[in-house]
């Protein structure tokens, strides 16, 4: 089983700014391989079975700083085993528009959503060995200010079409990961700078 996780802020006026950017990427992905999102308590998600593996997508109804709790609440839902793997996409002010990073673990570089998943994680059966993230640019090249300047901006047309772009390539690795090649996914996907 694989869990893709999108974090972002749930309130409308959130929904097409930089922060985000990872729940973005993750409809657009479903919107390609699965049925429409249902609502559960404290998120929403989705399921494909693309793979002949259940490929669940997942993003919260509240806000980013709650992330943990509703992956807490989607985990205890579906009862999930610990070989589980899930991919947290996700913003990251630190990196250029247009770059991406596929890792394993790693820790929050003070992410709120990150933050908040890993102090929820041990009410889950997954461990910090099951996560992989997908961290997307959304700094403007122009800024070297603070991410507060930023994250709430609108989204940049770089930053629609990294949506487009990464989900895309997420779409097509769909299957590579279900037989758990993450490391030939990172090879492919990582960018250290835009196109």
């Amino acid at each position: 089983m694989i869990i893709l996780y999108g974090l972002g802020n749930n309130e409308d006026k959130y929904l097409n700014t930089k922060h985000n950017i990872g729940r973005r990427i993750l409809e657009e992905v479903a919107g390609k391989v699965a049925s429409s999102f249902g609502k559960n308590k404290t998120y929403y998600y989705t399921k494909s079975e693309l793979t002949g593996d259940s490929i669940y997508f997942l993003y919260s109804s509240g806000y980013m700083n709650e992330s943990g709790r509703a992956l807490v609440d989607f985990c205890r839902y579906t009862n999930i085993d610990p070989d589980t793997k899930l991919l947290i996409i996700h913003d990251d002010s630190d990196q250029i528009e247009g770059s991406i990073k596929l890792l394993p673990k790693g820790g929050s570089a003070g992410h709120h959503g990150i933050n908040s998943i890993y102090r929820e994680l041990l009410a889950t059966q997954l461990t910090i060995d099951n996560i992989w993230r997908l961290k997307v640019g959304i700094r403007p090249p122009e800024n070297t200010l603070k991410s507060e300047t930023f994250v709430l901006k609108s989204l940049s047309k770089t930053d629609q079409m990294t949506i487009q772009k990464t989900s895309d390539q997420l779409t097509g690795a769909l299957p590579i990961l279900a037989t758990n090649q993450w490391e030939e996914v990172q090879k492919t996907m990582n960018t250290k700078k835009p196109d």
